[in-house]
């Protein structure tokens, strides 16, 4: 059976030795991450990738670190919290059960997981559901060969032996690149059979419940958007909090959050063109936010009305 890494051992993990075979500013240039992306970092550990990558993504993007140690989410909680690096979620996880809604991520990253996968079918099959369909899964495993660190070399997995258990599982090997001589990287995405299952059947709206103003717009939406089209929830219910436990909720109360089907998140004003589009009558409506001077205007407004709304909603109801 492969051998768990030992919490007790947590200090190694961030030890010169270790970060000189597995530079943190190479792995992430090697994966390529982006400004605005949604990652999952899973088996997070004390956070040595977790803070990287959600600097990477910033403030427009989001950081869910998961772990199957409650020591390592403690320890991961902990660092972000004294870093106070609001676009980042931590929490626990099984190996067969990550805590996140289907197509929810644009990236899995795991980092020295593959080898020590009790069921690999069922956790690969568990990354796949919260992969967006266009999502990738970049996995770093250390190479076969005497380190000084790391497990044992006979618990290792060659470049060859990860792509096979990737290609077995309902990935496509993109790339492998090298990071040193001692790991490896390897870059896939969802092979697009078998994925219709885990996409949410319509986007979902997150509000502010406790705003008057917002409670009418999402009354207004409701009453005209075309069938199947939409569900509402307010950002404060605990079913918000269940099913999108990587949304901070600071986001969703300082602005409109739209889920669409496929994974991706808009926000605020961006969200409004596509609200347009899925509503009776309205779809002439969202071109005019193409038009010249939109994308300068709508950021504008929305924020004041966001800003101001509790005030709105006053005044409307003096009338």
């Amino acid at each position: 059976m492969p051998r768990k890494f030992d919490p007790a051992n947590c200090a190694r993990l961030e030890s010169p030795e270790r970060l000189a075979l597995l530079p943190v500013e190479r792995v992430l240039a090697l994966v390529e991450v982006k400004a605005g992306e949604r990652i999952l970092d899973i088996g997070c550990g004390p956070g040595v990738f977790t803070v990287p990558l959600a600097r990477a993504v910033g403030e427009s993007g989001q950081v869910f670190a998961a772990d199957l140690q409650p020591d390592m989410v403690e320890a991961c909680e902990l660092r972000v919290e004294a870093l106070g690096l609001s676009n980042v979620a931590v929490g626990q996880s099984e190996e067969n059960s990550i805590p996140l809604p289907p197509g929810s991520v644009d990236l899995v990253f795991a980092c020295h997981l593959l080898h020590e996968l009790e069921d690999p079918p069922g956790f690969l099959a568990e990354v796949r559901r919260v992969l967006r369909p266009t999502g990738r899964l970049a996995a770093i495993e250390w190479e076969r060969v005497e380190t000084g660190i790391g497990p044992p070399v006979e618990q290792r997995l060659t470049p060859e032996e990860s792509r096979a258990l990737l290609q077995g599982n309902g990935f496509t090997v993109t790339d492998t690149r090298s990071v040193t001589w001692a790991n490896y990287l390897l870059l896939a995405r969802p092979s697009l059979t078998g994925r219709t299952e885990f996409l949410m059947a319509s986007a979902v709206l997150i509000y502010d419940g406790a705003c008057p103003i917002c409670q009418r717009g999402m009354s207004w939406v409701e009453r005209r958007a075309l069938p199947g089209q939409f569900e509402f929830l307010p950002c404060q219910s605990p079913e918000r909090r269940a099913r999108f436990p990587w949304m901070a909720e600071e986001s969703c109360l300082e602005a409109l959050q739209l889920v669409l089907p496929d994974g991706r998140v808009l926000a605020g004003d961006a969200a409004i063109p596509e609200i347009l589009r899925r509503l009776r009558g309205w779809r002439w409506l969202a071109r005019l936010f193409g038009l010249p001077g939109g994308g300068v205007l709508a950021p504008r407004l929305y924020a004041w009305v966001a800003r101001n709304r509790y005030a709105i909603s006053c005044a409307l109801a003096r009338r």
